[in-house]
């Protein structure tokens, strides 16, 4: 209920706010109200157009919240955006047996995995993918990831973030 409230209190924001010389185009203006959604497919199309056309001009993902209006409150929202290391789904167990086994040594526990399940994908924010590759195979850094991705992300002013993180690859 709370986001829904921020959500249309942009969009009240930006819609009622006439445009000026230097205006981002409505498109770009709706990636503020859409990233924090996920794109949802229909209305967000266009947002979702003009946010990969300005990574390819090499800006930022949003335009600044300004650009969308002269009587924008440019402090009741920011974003930041950036790279992250994707990790993609993989096999992890999710419950182990353990067999104590006596040696020379002393005690060891042997873990045996019982039952697996999938990790789902994952991202870490602000890294890069080092694929730290060599003569012995590739070892990357952070563990299990393959590429580097971008993200962005919607803030209320007070640091609540505003949905969910989003996460894209335009390669």
């Amino acid at each position: 209920m709370k986001f829904k409230k921020m959500v249309i209190s942009l969009a009240i924001m930006i819609a009622i706010t006439p445009a000026i010389s230097s205006a981002a185009s409505d498109d770009e203006c709706g990636i503020w109200l859409c990233a924090p959604i996920g794109f949802a497919p229909g209305d967000c199309a266009g947002p979702h157009r003009a946010m990969i056309r300005r990574i390819h001009k090499l800006q930022s993902p949003l335009p600044s919240l300004s650009s969308c209006g002269s009587n924008v409150k440019t402090d009741t929202v920011v974003a930041h955006d950036g790279r992250a290391a994707f990790i993609p789904s993989h096999e992890i167990c999710l419950e182990f047996s353990e067999e104590t086994v006596y040696t020379a040594y002393g005690p060891k526990i042997n873990k045996t995995c019982i039952r697996y399940g999938e990790s789902g994908d994952s991202w870490v924010k602000d890294r890069f993918c080092n694929p730290n590759c060599g003569n012995t195979g590739c070892n990357p850094d952070p563990k299990g990831c393959i590429r580097t991705d971008y993200y962005v992300e919607v803030y209320n002013a007070d640091g609540t973030l505003i949905g969910q993180p989003y996460f894209f690859n335009i390669d």
